[in-house]
């Protein structure tokens, strides 16, 4: 019967620290790939598309918003009117 030989601590702590400094080189090795390929100024996405769009896209843009946003305020409106009058047509043909 063979005894196994347990790993000393100190082989242990070194393997481990091999493994660390493995995964770190191929972590920053994919972090440097990734700001390699989007490394355009201005980071942030909001500047990027404002900077990049000519000024009439920007400008349809924000007034459709702006329209779609009245629009739909004023069927929601409509429809919450429509509601109270179809109840009470309803409560004056109940009585």
């Amino acid at each position: 019967m063979t005894i196994p030989t347990a790993i000393p601590l100190c082989e242990q702590r070194e393997a481990l620290r091999q493994q660390i400094k493995d995964q770190r080189e191929i972590i920053a090795l994919t972090f440097i790939k990734a700001t390699a390929a989007n490394n355009s100024y201005p980071r942030s996405m909001t500047m990027r598309f404002l900077t990049q769009q000519p000024g009439t896209k920007i400008l349809a843009e924000v007034l459709s918003l702006a329209i779609g946003a009245r629009f739909f305020k004023s069927i929601t409106k409509a429809l919450t009117f429509a509601k109270i009058v179809k109840s009470l047509s309803a409560n004056k043909s109940s009585t």
